[in-house]
């Protein structure tokens, strides 16, 4: 008879791994999805470990009241602002808790290695350690710088933006003043200037009539036919035969 060979632990850890579906319940899953955080620095929310998401809610409300973003990409850039101003606070706070902690864990040392110390000293041993036996405070380090230059190029950014929408405001309001402007000269020089006067009992033209026309009237009036003049004294035939007469 064949004995199988025995599984390891991690084999065996593998094969149940396999088994699982996961956490089933909400609060489970909600554990579940916070696994993979260390420290928070680089996610875009905040709950999770000892942050409340509460807290920066607050932060952020600070942030807007100050800034009053006008636009959806001003209200962007304040948030990023506010994030980067907020795990660059966590972060140092991450730094002062490392340094008492390792102060703390040495100090017992200290007390052996040297008869009077000062607090200085013993956070500056404490520092020491700290990174000769960790990364993690040069670590915290970079992300210290990375938030800081973050928070930089926001505010930079919010700035240009902000500006950008107080001259097109200025723009705007300029033209709406020369609108304004212009209708009032328009409506200045309606009331100044007078109204032509209506021409009273003016002749039409059909009896106006220059002097040099004859009137069609006169020119359509029937003439009496000229009366061939008369000679005076002229003797008649009659009168001439009697005075010629034996």
């Amino acid at each position: 008879m064949q004995t199988s060979t025995p599984l390891s632990k991690a084999e065996i850890a593998r094969i149940n791994g396999a088994k699982s579906r996961g956490p089933k319940s909400e609060a489970g899953k909600a554990r579940s999805s916070q696994n993979a955080i260390k420290h928070g620095l680089t996610s875009k929310k905040f709950m999770g470990l000892t942050i409340d998401q509460a807290e920066f809610d607050l932060h952020l409300s600070a942030a807007i009241a100050h800034w009053a973003p006008k636009t959806d990409y001003e209200l962007y850039l304040v948030t990023k602002i506010a994030r980067a101003d907020f795990q660059h606070d966590r972060a140092e706070d991450f730094q002062i808790n490392l340094l008492d902690l390792e102060t703390d864990i040495i100090c017992a040392d200290i007390q052996r290695t040297f008869e009077a110390m000062d607090d200085t000293g013993a956070l500056a041993l404490g520092y020491k350690s700290l990174n000769d036996k960790s990364s993690a405070h040069r670590n915290l380090d970079r992300h210290i710088a990375r938030l800081a230059r973050e928070r930089v190029q926001a505010r930079k950014a919010l700035l240009e933006a902000i500006e950008h929408r107080k001259q097109l405001e200025a723009e705007a309001e300029a033209e709406a003043e020369a609108e304004a402007q212009a209708q009032a000269e328009a409506a200045a020089r309606t009331i100044a200037e007078p109204a032509e006067p209506e021409l009273q009992n003016e002749p039409t033209a059909a009896t106006t009539v220059p002097p040099s026309v004859t009137p069609i009237d006169a020119v359509r009036r029937p003439v009496a036919p000229a009366q061939a003049d008369e000679p005076q004294n002229e003797p008649t035939a009659a009168a001439y035969v009697a005075s010629h007469r034996l």
